[in-house]
């Protein structure tokens, strides 16, 4: 999932981010995944489903997940085009927000390369909110 929403047209950025890294998608998905396999979908309605991802995000919050060094390697060796750019995330991580302007409780953090390289910027990070969830009137309630 991930990879396809990189591959929209524009720059990679923390929208591409929070757009690939959803939990209201999820509960979509895992909605879907529910129906289809005939078992009552109902968990994964926000009552059930934003409790549980609260669980999730304090066990795994500050647990990056890092691309492994020669599987970097390998992947920023590829001779790729300018117009075939990828954007190599080589650490992701999501972690307790520590921004009082943002209402969010978790925050996710990715350290991103581009191939091919971009002279002068090696890597760069990107920050964005991690919204579990939203009331009626769009405000974060988790």
């Amino acid at each position: 999932m991930f990879r396809i929403e990189a591959k929209q047209p524009g720059h990679f950025d923390a929208n591409t981010m929070a757009r690939a890294i959803s939990p209201r998608k999820f509960g979509q998905e895992l909605g879907e995944a529910l129906k289809a396999k005939l078992i009552d979908p109902s968990m994964a309605e926000p009552q059930y489903l934003v409790p549980i991802l609260r669980s999730i995000m304090q066990e795994i919050s500050t647990k990056p997940l890092e691309l492994p060094e020669a599987e970097f390697a390998k992947r920023m060796k590829e001779q790729r085009s300018e117009k075939d750019r990828i954007e190599i995330v080589k650490s992701l991580v999501i972690e307790p927000n520590q921004d009082p302007q943002n209402k969010a409780e978790y925050r996710l953090k990715a350290i991103v390369y581009p191939n091919p390289p971009v002279p002068n910027m090696p890597g760069f990070q990107l920050i964005s909110p991690f919204i579990l969830a939203q009331d009626q009137a769009g405000n974060i309630i988790a």
